[in-house]
């Protein structure tokens, strides 16, 4: 019996030990998304830090996790960059800290071109962003991901890795949305008027 109960005591001070660690690592990891200006990218930070107590309680990760893993790796040790790669951090930092720090590309394309995997610049105006009405949206029944079109013809899609869900009730018409690069080479999609985080949107045609 005794040392029934005192393995349970070990079990117990183990598990306290291991949370106590999580704890302090959310700290750290709390205090790397300080320095995001943005407040909705800063709350999504703050979202992803608290994974690891998630995964202590094996609750399934928050969609922000991957997104902000760049953030919360500690730095390593690495050889001095080459001039190519010094010239890539500068013109980064040009663009602002967040965008710099996500990796967030903001290469200027040809409008009817932008979010297609081949965009190129054109010889008109290009775009970093596009603003535009809704002609139509859908919603799929078993995901409940969404598919506006858009008055300018394109089509984009709710990718399955957004966890940020909605509902429109009202004439697509009434809805403006501006959808522009976001972390490692993705899309972001807002609406005028919401304060909600950017939806995860592909070009689909």
């Amino acid at each position: 019996m005794r040392v029934h109960k005192f393995s349970a005591a070990c079990l117990l001070l183990g598990t306290a030990s291991a949370q106590a660690d999580s704890r302090d690592l959310v700290q750290d990891r709390m205090s790397r998304c300080y320095a995001i200006p943005d407040t909705r990218q800063y709350l999504d930070c703050l979202y992803g830090a608290i994974q690891p107590l998630r995964n202590d309680l094996g609750l399934p990760a928050a969609p922000q996790a991957l997104t902000f893993t760049p953030v919360f790796a500690r730095p390593a040790q690495q050889l001095p960059p080459s001039p190519a790669e010094a010239e890539v951090k500068t013109e980064r930092s040009r663009s602002g800290p967040l965008t710099g720090f996500l990796n967030i590309k903001t290469q200027k394309v040809a409008a009817e071109q932008f979010g297609l995997a081949n965009a190129r610049p054109g010889p008109g105006v290009n775009v970093d962003r596009i603003t535009a009405r809704m002609k139509a949206y859908r919603f799929d029944r078993r995901t409940a991901l969404f598919t506006v079109t858009l008055e300018n013809g394109q089509v984009w899609r709710q990718t399955s890795a957004d966890g940020n869900l909605t509902v429109w009730r009202n004439p697509p018409s009434t809805y403006t949305v501006t959808i522009a690069y976001g972390a490692w080479g993705s899309f972001d999609m807002t609406l005028q008027g919401d304060q909600r985080r950017p939806f995860r949107v592909e070009r689909v045609s």
